[in-house]
């Protein structure tokens, strides 16, 4: 199934603004998710920022994170969730902050950037003067029994670069103990020759995907991936086998296939 990634784009004329706008706002029971033995409640991170940081630059900054936001849990099992969204999301620069705290930081950061750009190149070679950063991250229920997944998909774009950077990274979560679950967690020592016929075997049924666009001589696994009751789904982001006219290309394989090297456990 073709996920979509919305791009949150403001119009531009608003980024022109000269007063900087933030907006945060947070829930206490904004979602609930299905879990082995009970319901864990979310929260979201919403921050928008549009901002001139000097003439003529602006900067757009979007943020929305859902995380783990459950007095019912035990503190270590929420931490280790939210210590894997953020990771994920934001970086490890992060992880030992509040969800709050660290989406703050991060646009702090980002936005110094942004500014640390434009001091350097001062306008006088820019294509644009627009820079924009934007992530949402949400948590999924499709998925088996025993797993949460988490959805990230973001879009980067700095002055002067001839376009934009998009990508999706899903990372899958034991519903029980929120620790991040990895190839070698679901596979043998030995899954990777069999998961790189069955990539090569499957992308021939990847949506919209031309053949000719292949850059690599062969499609290894690359730990960004999703599971489904139906089996497991690999995103390959632009550059990473096609050129980015390809897009965001997506590979699944079926449970029955994968037997052979999956784990007695999984």
């Amino acid at each position: 199934m073709k996920r979509s990634i919305i791009l949150l784009l403001a119009a531009s004329a608003a980024l022109l603004l000269s007063v900087a706008s933030c907006k945060c706002s947070r829930g206490t029971e904004t979602e609930e998710i299905s879990t082995v033995t009970d319901s864990l409640r979310t929260a979201w991170i919403d921050t928008e920022y549009d901002k001139v940081i000097k003439h003529p630059f602006s900067v757009e900054i979007r943020l929305e994170m859902e995380y783990i936001d459950d007095d019912r849990l035990p503190k270590s099992v929420q931490d280790r969730f939210n210590a894997n969204i953020i990771e994920a999301c934001l970086g490890e620069t992060y992880v030992n902050l509040p969800p709050e705290e660290a989406a703050a930081s991060k646009c702090s950061d980002i936005e110094a950037g942004f500014l640390e750009d434009v001091i350097e190149d001062d306008g006088e070679d820019s294509i644009t003067t627009l820079a924009e950063w934007q992530l949402s991250g949400q948590l999924s229920y499709d998925a088996p029994e025993g797993y949460l997944v988490y959805y990230i998909s973001a879009y980067d774009y700095n002055f002067g670069a001839a376009h934009g950077y998009y990508y999706l990274a899903p990372i899958v979560l034991d519903q029980k103990t929120g620790d991040r679950i990895h190839e070698k967690d679901l596979f043998n020592d030995d899954y990777e020759p069999l998961l790189q016929e069955l990539l090569e075997k499957h992308i021939e049924d990847a949506e919209d995907f031309d053949p000719d666009f292949l850059l690599v001589d062969a499609i290894l696994p690359n730990d960004n991936f999703d599971l489904t009751t139906e089996g497991i789904t690999y995103y390959f982001n632009p550059y990473e086998i096609a050129p980015f006219v390809a897009g965001i290309i997506e590979i699944s394989i079926p449970w029955e296939e994968l037997k052979p090297v999956l784990k007695q456990q999984s």
